[in-house]
């Protein structure tokens, strides 16, 4: 149902934050979706361009504070399958914002499709 798959979205996002603050990026790449953006191989340079852009460093740890926004869709013609939508108010080391995720289920696999900071 889709609310056990929000819960799954949700932990696999935060199991990938918690690679992200060990600087675990070869487990963190695990959490990406075979057709994610950014590609499994093009993390660390987005991560590093996020952190610049943020004035941030997720190796000084990610806690989850709340869930602001979510939504799920048992199928999405855009992603060929189902997606979660999900946004965290997050601190990273010091600083709180939003952290948003999109993970999506469909024949390519299963996991985080996009992510970033939303203001």
């Amino acid at each position: 149902d889709l609310q056990s798959g929000m819960q799954a979205a949700a932990a696999h996002a935060e199991e990938f934050c918690s690679a992200l603050a060990k600087d675990d990026l070869a487990s963190a790449e695990g959490y990406l979706h075979p057709d994610a953006t950014p590609k499994g191989k093009d993390l660390p340079a987005f991560l590093a361009k996020l952190e610049q852009n943020h004035g941030i460093d997720f190796s000084d740890g990610v806690a989850f504070k709340s869930r602001t926004d979510f939504s799920s869709a048992y199928y999405d013609s855009s992603y060929g399958g189902s997606v979660h939508e999900c946004t965290y108010q997050a601190v990273v080391g010091e600083t709180t914002g939003n952290l948003f995720f999109v993970v999506v289920e469909n024949d390519s696999g299963y996991g985080i499709y996009s992510f970033g900071i939303s203001k």
